[in-house]
């Protein structure tokens, strides 16, 4: 067995990275769902759904939507617990990027999500 793993490990690497970027690195945002403006507030005025928003502490200074749950991207996995599994999640930021990789986080948890795009299209 050692041997055939040794003789098969150059095929078997580019494999292994090409499956660790595909769950881990930017690929894994493809599969996150993104939901137009209007379909984010219906959900979000009917309670199936709540807002989560990722920016940074100094980047909701400026504002951020009604009811939301602030919860910055950079301390996002650890505050996992504080977000409700019966609710629709839809995570925004300021232009989309992050919402995108927040969501993938929130679906590798087993999370409902959608992102929701940046704040300044959203507070319209």
């Amino acid at each position: 067995m050692k041997k055939s793993l040794r003789r098969n490990w150059p095929y078997l690497f580019p494999l292994l990275v090409l499956s660790w970027v595909i769950a881990n690195g930017p690929l894994a945002t493809w599969s996150v769902e993104t939901i137009p403006t209007d379909e984010a507030w219906a959900f979000a005025k009917s309670d199936q759904a709540v807002f989560v928003d990722v920016r940074e502490p100094d980047e909701t200074q400026s504002g951020y939507l009604p009811g939301a749950i602030l919860m910055p991207l950079s301390r996002f996995e650890e505050n996992l617990d504080r977000l409700p599994k019966d609710k629709l999640l839809l995570t925004y930021c300021r232009s989309g990027a992050r919402a995108k990789k927040a969501s993938a986080m929130l679906l590798k948890a087993g999370f409902k999500t959608k992102a929701a795009g940046g704040y300044a299209q959203l507070k319209h």
